[in-house]
This record gives structure tokens, sequence and C-alpha cells, in this order.
């Protein structure tokens, strides 16, 4: 199956699945990195959730962390990684201070992934030869860009340790493009994608993330001629929810 354009959205694979789980600390992981991970995954909840100087405050801990470390690549990750959580204007800085961090720690791979991410933002064309130096499933996703292709995405979905966080967005993914199609089989796979991604993200209380899925089931009804009545009300409370919770953190 193809698909016009593969949704920017989609570039949170580029980081979540490669960076260090943030679960519980093992002799592996030094506690210094230990601290600024387990710091960079309460930064990127706080951002699911609407709570958006929360987030900023966990992330500069992060990154203050990863620095007095000497730890510039780490610090580079922690701004790609907010980034992809949400890439929309505002968030642009966490980019711009990935790039910066990788310059100073001279980190070519982060710095290939910031170029990836920035040409997919851009709706550039890309090469995937350009992204061979690229581990999975970076490569798979450039070669999913390239292609215009959503059966990496289904792949993705599928191996046992995609995170939830993942899974949502690629479900979202794959609803926006069955939406695309508009047959009565597509919009019943969207519906069904779309309501597996509001249960993760319900489980998990990310608001911005039901935002989202709310917003596509809207769309799906406007397609089927629904009354959207009680859908755009719904949207409405949503989004005066995430506003009130950013005041309440400025």
């Amino acid at each position: 199956m193809m698909i016009k354009k593969i949704p920017t959205l989609l570039a949170i694979i580029i980081f979540t699945i490669s960076i260090t789980a943030c679960g519980s600390k093992t002799n592996n992981v030094p506690y210094e990195n230990y601290r600024g991970l387990k710091n960079l995954d309460t930064a990127l909840d706080y951002l699911l959730k609407g709570n958006n100087q929360a987030a900023m405050n966990s992330y500069e801990r992060a990154i203050d962390i990863f620095i007095r470390a000497n730890d510039f690549c780490n610090a580079a990750k922690a701004g790609i990684f907010l980034y992809t959580a949400e890439p929309v204007t505002q968030n642009i800085y966490f980019l711009t201070d990935a790039e910066n961090h990788s310059n100073i720690g001279k980190c070519s791979n982060e710095l290939l992934i910031i170029n990836l991410l920035s040409n997919i933002n851009d709706n550039k064309t890309i090469n995937v030869e350009d992204y061979t130096a690229l581990n999975e499933p970076f490569l798979s996703f450039a070669e999913a860009y390239h292609n215009k292709s959503i059966e990496p995405i289904k792949l993705i979905i599928d191996q046992k340790d995609t995170s939830n966080r993942l899974k949502s967005v690629l479900y979202r993914i794959l609803a926006k493009h069955y939406l695309n199609i508009k047959s009565e089989n597509s919009l019943t796979l969207a519906s069904v994608m779309i309501e597996t991604a509001l249960k993760i993200d319900q489980s998990n209380s990310w608001l911005k993330n039901m935002l989202y899925d709310e917003k596509l089931k809207l769309k799906l009804m406007q397609i089927k001629k629904l009354d959207t009545t009680t859908q755009i009300k719904k949207i409405e409370i949503l989004s005066e929810k995430v506003n009130v919770m950013e005041d309440i953190n400025d």
C-alpha cells in the first residue's frame, strides 16, 4: 500500500526506540545517565499530558545532568526525543538544541538523525543511501518515507519491544492513511486504529494524544456524514483542559 505523505508525527519512530529505556536502573547504566534519562522520561510524560512548562523544567534538568557528565550526545538525543514527541512549531527549540549539542559533541549519528528529521519535516525528497549508516529502525523509516509505504509501520507495531507510547503514534499514522483512502473497508480499519490509540492514551492519561485521537475520530465522522455536534464539544473541552494545565504550570 502507498500513501502520498507520511505524517510528520511519524518522526517519533526515529528516537523513541533508540533511547535507553527509563524503567529501572541496571548495572549497565551509569548513575548520572540514569538520572538524566529519568528526567527525560518525566519530561515526555508531562509533554503528552499537556504540562508544557513542567516538561521544559524536566528537560532542562536532564540536559544539565548530561552536560555535567560531558555527555553532549545524550543531550542531543534528549532534544530529538522531545521534538519528535510533538513536532510542532513551538517545539522547534528542542531540535535546534539537539543540533547545537550534536555539533559540540561531534555526534555524527545524531546529526544524521536531525538531518533526516529536518528533510522529512520540510517534505523534501530524501536519498535512502544517505542514511545507510543509521541503525534500525532508522534506515527502515528512511525507506518508508522514500517509498511512501506504510508497511514498515505495521512491522514496528508488531514488534514486542515497541512501547505503547510509540504504538499510539503509529496507530494514528495508520488511521490517517486509511482515512485518506475513504473506502468502506478503510474507514472501518481507521476506526479500529483510532480506538486502539485512544485506549492506550486513556490508560496513560496522555491528554494531548487523546485530543489528537478525538480529532481523527471527528474527521472519520465527517467523512461518514454523521452528526458531529457532541464530538466537536468533546474536542473543545479537551482543548480547554490542555490550556488549563499549561496555565497552572506557568
